[in-house]
């Protein structure tokens, strides 16, 4: 065989096996200098946002699929979710948790009269969880609703949190007497969400009728996709646990645990698993690269 015919078929194979990892849809996230820490938490049109660590603490950061905007931060700072332009986050100063939204230029804080932690954003509403003298409750903050602040509590729970939002509706999780569930919510009724299987159940993230999180079973953590009937578990690869955070479309973002760390990533729902052929030529592409390699050194 000539050697352009045999370097046009180790071409082939490589590309194809490139193409492969690529059509299985996940795509690590490990911001620039980050020590073994990097979690994406929202996605709206391609633009990720998350927290990374350092040797100098927690930042924030904006990815939009190919350069990476990193913020130096004093005080432990993280992005919780995007929406268009608007970003919404909490930092940890000398005087408590606080939470803000944050523009690209100006950081605006949200100022409840009791702790607070933002999870999602919707246009000019934000969804989190917040504690008063009564207990914890999920919250949606609207600043032209009358009244701007509304609280929600599943029914029966011993706590509510509120993880994400989309139009009228909120997910998150509640507390009761059996245990750790998640839920959707229009304000009026409520539907809990059980992954099949699970120990716990959260729900983190919402978009239309699709909704993310995570949930605990005898093996580990997962995430999953459901459409509140057929329910699809998330294990990014090599991952010892998996949690999903964020939908937008058909890309979905979140966090993994390995050996190396905890990292981001981003999952298409749309790429296709790759073909058995494309896989024994990316095989067959990767021995013939290392039998050439032999043959030369001969």
């Amino acid at each position: 065989m000539k050697r352009t015919h045999l370097t046009v078929i180790v071409a082939m194979a490589v590309v194809l096996s490139i193409a492969g990892y690529t059509e299985a849809g996940w795509t690590t996230l490990d911001a620039p200098g980050s020590t073994g820490l990097t979690v994406a938490s929202g996605i709206d049109d391609g633009t990720i946002v998350g927290t990374y660590s350092d040797t100098n603490g927690l930042h924030p950061f904006i990815y939009d699929g190919s350069s990476w905007t990193t913020l130096a931060t004093p005080d432990p700072t993280w992005f919780s979710d995007i929406d268009g332009t608007n970003i919404v986050g909490s930092t940890l100063d000398s005087s408590g948790l606080q939470t803000f939204i944050f523009d690209g230029l100006t950081q605006t804080p949200l100022t409840l009269t009791g702790p607070a932690w933002i999870s999602g954003i919707d246009g000019d509403r934000v969804a989190g969880t917040y504690m008063d003298s009564t207990g914890i409750h999920g919250f949606v903050y609207h600043p032209t609703g009358i009244p701007p602040l509304t609280l929600l509590d599943a029914p029966g729970a011993l706590l509510t949190g509120a993880r994400g939002i989309d139009d009228d509706n909120v997910v998150g999780f509640y507390l009761d007497v059996s245990g750790v569930h998640g839920y959707v919510t229009d304000g009026t009724s409520w539907t809990t969400l059980d992954a099949p299987g699970a120990l716990l159940t959260s729900a983190n993230g919402i978009d239309d009728d699709l909704i993310v999180g995570s949930y605990l079973d005898v093996i580990g953590v997962h995430g999953f996709v459901t459409d509140g009937t057929s329910w699809t578990t998330l294990d990014a690869p090599g991952a010892l646990s998996t949690g999903a955070l964020s939908i937008d479309g058909d890309s979905i973002v979140g966090w993994y645990l390995d050996a190396d760390g905890v990292h981001g990533f981003h999952y298409r729902t749309d790429a296709t698993v790759p073909s058995p052929g494309a896989l024994v030529l990316s095989s067959f592409g990767v021995g013939l690269i290392g039998w050439l390699r032999r043959r030369k050194a001969l």
